[in-house]
């Protein structure tokens, strides 16, 4: 009778292996819907815009799966638990960042974009009116001596408002034939005005 018995006990628990290795790999993985805020610095307001959001799933540090994209911060996305790698584009700012979802951890990230704004305005001489006719700019990674850095933006504008990572950068305008080019500084969840001068120098 207990002979019986235990080798019910062992048919059983047989059966129950078979089962759990025949579910689905992520059936025990419930989804948790994550909101993803973005801010222009740390401690700053969340951001309500449109912005390009994607999600890929890591596998071994790396990313194997593109899963979510959306296109406005802030973001809802349902995820199962594991590793991600979050890549967020503002106006020119991107910022790429991992993070996990645990099945019982916090459901709620921020992506610190350490980004700010700049304003752009030419003058053609000191003391005159900006100029109201659209310059050619070109934005690049500062990058000392000669060589020239990774270009960030191309712009045809009089007065253009944009969105870069905090750092150095090196900005060239364009206007009837004559060039100039200055070094200015982005700082994050900052906005400053540049005024540059055909022939002179910068200001904030």
């Amino acid at each position: 009778m207990l002979g019986s018995f235990a080798w019910r006990s062992g048919a059983a628990a047989l059966a129950l292996l078979a089962g759990i290795a025949a579910a689905p790999a992520g059936a025990h993985a419930a989804e948790r819907v994550v909101r993803l805020d973005a801010v222009m610095a740390a401690g700053g307001e969340p951001i309500y815009d449109a912005m390009a959001i994607g999600i890929w799933r890591l596998q071994g540090g790396e990313p194997v799966k593109r899963v979510a994209e959306r296109h406005a911060a802030p973001a809802e996305i349902a995820l199962a638990p594991g590793r991600y790698r979050v890549q967020a584009v503002y106006g020119k700012a991107r910022r790429v960042t991992d993070f996990t979802v645990a099945s019982d951890g916090k459901a709620r990230r921020t992506i610190n974009l350490e980004a700010g704004r700049v304003r752009l305005k030419l003058l053609e001489r000191p003391g005159g009116a900006p100029v109201a006719k659209p310059v050619d700019w070109e934005i690049r990674r500062y990058r000392r001596g000669d060589d020239q850095g990774r270009e960030i933006a191309a712009l045809r504008d009089a007065q253009p408002h944009v969105r870069l990572a905090a750092g150095w950068y090196e900005v060239a305008a364009r206007y009837r034939g004559n060039t100039v080019r200055h070094a200015v500084e982005v700082t994050a969840g900052r906005s400053f005005t540049y005024t540059i001068v055909l022939g002179g120098d910068a200001g904030g």
